[in-house]
């Protein structure tokens, strides 16, 4: 649970334990860390992959595309399933499959967030997320989830030059 980690680094006398460097911002995570849709992504691309006859498509290669950039993908798609297999087509497909599941549901919020964004604020750190999302996308869910206030930004992978898992997005 973030909020227990922050507790138990800031705890000792009322400040920070000797030895551990002061905490400008937290980056958060998007999908599964701060709304719990990674398994709704999950589910969607393996329907998505099933529908479009990728029918070796497994749960373990929909962990593989979760948090790649799109070249990444495009690459592991031609070595994976072979070049007659179209990553666009099936990140079109699962993107839409996924805007229908999420149309008219509340966006799920993962426990102790809420928590965690107050310990941030009440200590004088930054909120940031960080994600792979493109950031049309990551801001609609953040307003639909009521959580885009609770952040000083948000940064999409697509605004750098290398995505995750490179770590350039968190050095942005």
């Amino acid at each position: 649970e973030p909020s227990k980690v922050m507790y138990e680094i800031y705890t000792n006398k009322g400040g920070r334990p000797e030895g551990v460097p002061f905490v400008k911002a937290v980056l958060f995570d998007m999908d599964g860390t701060i709304i719990d849709t990674e398994r709704i992504y999950h589910y969607k691309w393996v329907e998505s992959a099933h529908e479009l006859g990728w029918n070796d498509f497994t749960p373990e290669d929909a962990y593989v595309y979760r948090s790649l950039n799109r070249q990444d993908c495009i690459r592991v798609t031609g070595e994976r399933f072979g070049a007659d297999h179209d990553f666009e087509e099936l990140h079109a497909l699962c993107m839409k499959k996924y805007d229908e599941e999420m149309r008219d549901r509340e966006v799920p919020l993962k426990p102790g967030l809420s928590e965690a964004l107050s310990y941030i604020r009440d200590h004088g750190m930054s909120a940031v997320v960080v994600t792979a999302t493109l950031m049309e996308r990551a801001e609609r869910m953040l307003k639909k989830a009521r959580l885009i206030d609770s952040f000083d930004s948000v940064i999409s992978a697509h605004d750098v030059k290398r995505g995750k898992p490179h770590p350039d997005v968190y050095l942005y």
